[in-house]
């Protein structure tokens, strides 16, 4: 009786003394791992800002072949989210959503699962030397009581490797199958611009935005307007063959227009914005590309009529031989299914 009682006092010992250590030891609790792509940063954004490439690549979706997603109204970028259910003990329910990006080198997002709790997960992306380095992180409240804040010392070897494969498997992804495109959503600042209309028929586009061009440069040169920004071009196709062009260049501050030439102020836009490399005669591969990609953004098409977007015309940063054109091309949209995104939101 005297052993059992000695046993008792030095269990509860045992516990009070796990119990107090367990209640210093960290409540919130970090894993990261970190890997080099081989690929530009806009390729590797990509797949992580689209929710519906996860399955290619993150390995708890790919753990059950049977789980069901549902995906919100905005599937890429900030706002994207996507609901999962399984019944396999590794994977369970949960949801996700990104809550925030910064442009294409970070990512912040939520994670609910459920019974299990809740995270926040982080995606950096940095350019290097190499191609991009991708830092995945996620944080996770263990919880008020010792029990949970032990089981934390865990989390690193319980999820880490997760992270690793999904790193190895997202380079593999990225590397076999690349974006063709860099797009993103972008907010346009309001732009005073001087601009000029012609029409002509479909061969005669290129002297005709050649000709734009040359009057409004020189206009623009006489009126001592400052160019701010690079030259850009509208087209609106008509049915009997004929294309009306809008051709001009951003200014500095307002001014008087002209007969030929025009000065407007274009409002701010929320538009997709697609960096397309190559001959400017075969962009139209961006439009269409963006008319495909708009949905994944929740929205629509906001110029149902005239011209879809328009073209600004750089030279590229860092010129290759295949890759010395830049033609960044710029499609207006509206936000839809208000609703269903308030919903997710929530």
């Amino acid at each position: 009786m005297r052993f059992l009682k000695g046993f008792l006092v030095i269990l509860l010992v045992l516990v009070a003394l796990l119990a107090g250590i367990g209640m210093l030891l960290p409540r919130t609790v970090t894993v990261s791992r970190s890997a080099v792509i081989p690929a530009p940063q806009w390729q590797v954004y990509a797949p992580v800002a689209d929710l519906t490439q996860w399955d290619q690549w993150a390995k708890w979706n790919q753990i059950d072949p049977n789980m069901k997603v549902t995906y919100g109204a905005v599937k890429m970028g900030e706002g994207a989210s996507y609901s999962w259910e399984s019944d396999h003990s590794s994977v369970g329910n949960g949801a996700m959503r990104i809550v925030s990006t910064q442009g294409m080198d970070e990512l912040q997002m939520e994670m609910d699962f459920q019974e299990q709790g809740t995270a926040s997960s982080s995606f950096t992306l940095t350019p290097t030397a190499e191609g991009t380095g991708v830092t995945w992180s996620m944080t996770t409240d263990m919880g008020a009581g010792p029990i949970g804040r032990w089981f934390g010392l865990m989390m690193d070897d319980l999820i880490g490797a997760d992270f690793e494969e999904g790193l190895a498997n997202l380079e593999a992804y990225v590397t076999e199958s690349p974006a063709s495109m860099e797009i993103q959503r972008v907010k346009v600042p309001s732009k005073h611009v001087l601009l000029m209309t012609e029409t002509a028929k479909i061969e005669n586009v290129e002297a005709a935005l050649e000709r734009c061009f040359q009057k409004v440069n020189r206009f623009a040169e006489q009126a001592g307007a400052t160019q701010d920004g690079a030259p850009f071009a509208m087209y609106d196709y008509k049915e009997d063959g004929q294309v009306v062009i809008t051709a001009g260049i951003p200014i500095q501050t307002a001014t008087e227009g002209s007969m030929d030439v025009t000065y407007t102020q274009f409002p701010e836009t929320v538009a997709l914005k697609a960096n397309y490399y190559g001959d400017p005669q075969k962009v139209q591969e961006a439009y269409t590309l963006l008319a495909k990609e708009v949905d994944k953004f929740g929205a629509e098409l906001a110029n149902t009529a005239g011209p879809m977007g328009w073209e600004e015309y750089q030279e590229a940063e860092s010129a290759t031989p295949d890759r010395n054109l830049l033609t960044e091309v710029y499609v207006p949209i509206r936000q839809t299914s208000t609703q269903e995104m308030e919903e997710v939101a929530n």
